[in-house]
């Protein structure tokens, strides 16, 4: 019998506008987290973060 192998599940805060008050001000920043590309793009980044 073989043993599964061990995982390790991650989540992640989605705060598409930054964790500093002015962070949308930087340039490319996105404006909203309401706007479903912006998540989508978080998301991407993340699961390229977790393939490492």
């Amino acid at each position: 019998m073989t043993t599964p192998g061990r995982q390790m599940h991650l989540g992640v805060f989605v705060l598409g506008t930054g964790n500093h008050i002015a962070g949308w001000r930087y340039p490319g920043a996105a404006q909203s987290f309401e706007d479903l590309s912006v998540v989508q793009e978080i998301a991407r980044i993340a699961e390229r973060g977790s393939s490492t």
